[in-house]
């Protein structure tokens, strides 16, 4: 079977059959090409939810729907509803959710700002919380959610490397301060160890750390003034993934279970830590890759493009 890479929707059964065995990966294991998604925490996702009771989840930040149609299945076995939050749905986003979810879920779509939708959607169990990036708005989004009725259980992306302690926006100009913000290759390496390469993104704050920065800056902030019984844990892995409920807000056995899975992680969060550095080096040296083929690339057609005027 030729597989075409830049298609992020694969199954395991394009993996070999010792890779599967090795590997350990199911029929049902998430398998997704996109760096970028929360779908590659499926399996944590789901050992979350087997010791809770939802009846609405809420998605915020849809992209190509990879998570959604996941968040579909979720709610078909448990019987919930969903509502999907995004500034501008993509079409092809839109109607594969639409046909994953048949006749027998309740989907709404909000196609707007997240702050502007979770004012009213209530109540809210389970929130997937990957919109903007940004101390700014996650802050809102986590006052908006407080003040809910719901379980109010949040699983939330980007809580990691780069986001947690450097605000990256989409559209800087929705905040109440868009300055300081640009265009640019971000590295997790200092600048005396690594100062040539790193990914790129669009709309990050020209400096990392302070006050008033970041995803995770934000939930520290909220959970101080909140109150301890906000409980949180989090791992490294693809950018960071953190969990946040109010343990007022869900049974004792639910607070216990959302506990101990956190607990049960714990070990293995400095190998995470590895992974991740290590993942992050394989795509910056990625995009590198592609940014000397562009130029080389570049370079040949302009020769080729002299030598045709020569001839």
């Amino acid at each position: 079977m030729k597989i075409n890479w830049m298609n992020p929707h694969l199954s395991p059964s394009s993996l070999s059959e010792g890779a599967r065995e090795s590997l350990g990966v199911g029929p049902s294991f998430p398998f997704t090409l996109n760096a970028f998604s929360m779908a590659h925490y499926a399996s944590i996702i789901e050992r979350a939810l087997a010791g809770l009771s939802i009846k609405r989840i809420v998605e915020v930040g849809v992209f190509q729907g990879d998570l959604s149609v996941y968040i579909l299945d979720l709610a078909r076995k448990a019987g919930a509803a969903v509502d999907f939050i995004d500034v501008a749905f993509k079409p092809e986003a839109r109607a594969r959710i639409a046909g994953a979810a048949g006749a027998d879920v309740s989907v709404t779509f909000h196609e707007c700002a997240s702050v502007e939708a979770l004012g009213r959607i209530e109540p809210v169990d389970l929130l997937f919380l990957d919109g903007d990036h940004n101390y700014e708005t996650v802050a809102m989004e986590l006052d908006l959610i407080a003040a809910q009725p719901g379980k109010r259980i949040l699983l939330m992306h980007d809580v990691g490397w780069p986001c947690g302690r450097r605000d990256i926006a989409y559209e800087p100009n929705r905040l109440s301060d868009p300055a300081n913000y640009d265009t640019g290759e971000l590295t997790p390496f200092s600048e005396e160890v690594l100062k040539e390469f790193g990914l790129p993104f669009s709309g990050a704050k020209r400096w990392e750390g302070g006050a008033r920065n970041g995803v995770l800056t934000a939930i520290e902030d909220f959970r101080a003034e909140r109150g301890e019984h906000w409980r949180y844990w989090s791992i490294p892995l693809f950018f960071g993934f953190g969990v946040m409920w109010d343990g007022n807000s869900v049974t004792a056995e639910e607070d216990a279970h959302l506990t101990n899975l956190g607990a049960s992680l714990d070990a293995a969060i400095p190998l995470m830590a590895v992974a991740e550095l290590n993942r992050l080096m394989l795509l910056i040296k990625l995009n590198n890759a592609g940014l000397i083929w562009k130029r080389q690339r570049d370079r040949i057609r302009d020769l080729e493009a002299r030598w045709s005027s020569q001839t």
